[in-house]
């Protein structure tokens, strides 16, 4: 049975976005924007690491990625690519996906030798 918050009565209550309730203590729950802050930075961590690994596997670059600090250019390809992924504002999906996939092939092709695909 659920409680009045969502919960199931054993202090959990159900935070999401209506697709994927995550249930966590009551206590945190009274800091949701911060629950909510996290997992989303979380998602873009995960999904930017992924599309850095593909971009990375289909230029053949991987080395680049390991060197420390990073090249100049490619730390340019990394910022443009969290700020592709976190700028919501853009007005359509298409567009929002599309900013995304340039600065991805933008990171393949700096590091890619040759830097053509």
């Amino acid at each position: 049975s659920t409680d009045h918050d969502g919960g199931h009565g054993d202090g959990a209550a159900a935070v999401g976005d209506g697709l994927s309730p995550f249930y966590m203590p009551e206590i945190l729950y009274l800091d949701v924007h911060a629950v909510r802050s996290i997992r989303m930075t979380a998602k873009l961590s995960v999904v930017g690491s992924v599309l850095a690994l593909h971009a990375s596997t289909v230029a053949g670059g991987g080395h680049k990625l390991k060197a420390d600090p990073l090249d100049v250019d490619i730390q340019e390809c990394r910022h443009t690519l969290v700020s592709a992924m976190s700028n919501r504002t853009i007005q359509s999906q298409q567009k929002y996906e599309e900013t995304i996939g340039d600065a991805v092939v933008h990171l393949a092709q700096t590091l890619k030798d040759d830097g053509v695909l």
